[in-house]
């Protein structure tokens, strides 16, 4: 439900400043948290979790990438045994990517690796400011979400 009452511009500029700065909390965050580059990418492991065994379109279209984009990030996971290959059952000609034990064992280690950074960082911060914060951008990214593109919407559960 829209709100009809007029929201303050000047806040609105402040919030585009501070989201174009967001890419830098994701840099400082996997800087603090101490976790390297991961080959193919940690949208890319993340996203199999979610929705594998999946195909490498299906995988493209909730990373919003292109179909060689996705082929090049999941087969450098699969080199590095993150993921999973095996035939679509299907339809042959195709195949699907799964996470595999090493692949669910490096999200695993990122995410208490992101905890702690998160929680160190947040040491001085209320619950409240917190929970304000989460269900700012929750709020943000499904009011922003394109209806018609599945792939846009706020995922139930994030994993990478």
């Amino acid at each position: 439900m829209k709100n009809d009452a007029p929201h303050d511009q000047i806040a609105t500029q402040a919030l585009t400043q501070a989201l174009i700065g967001f890419a830098s909390i994701r840099r400082d965050l996997r800087r603090r948290a101490g976790y390297g580059n991961i080959p193919g990418g940690l949208p890319a492991l993340g996203a199999v979790r979610r929705i594998g065994p999946a195909r490498v379109s299906d995988i493209a279209c909730e990373l919003q990438v292109d179909l060689s984009v996705a082929s090049r990030q999941l087969q450098a996971l699969e080199t590095e045994g993150y993921v999973d290959r095996s035939p679509d059952p299907t339809d042959r000609r195709s195949s699907v990517v799964s996470l595999s034990a090493a692949g669910e064992e490096k999200l695993r280690g990122i995410h208490e690796l992101v905890d702690a950074a998160l929680d160190e960082a947040l040491s001085d911060w209320r619950p409240e400011e917190i929970k304000a914060l989460v269900d700012g951008l929750e709020r943000l990214r499904s009011d922003l979400a394109d209806p018609a593109d599945p792939g846009s919407a706020a995922p139930k559960e994030q994993s990478a």
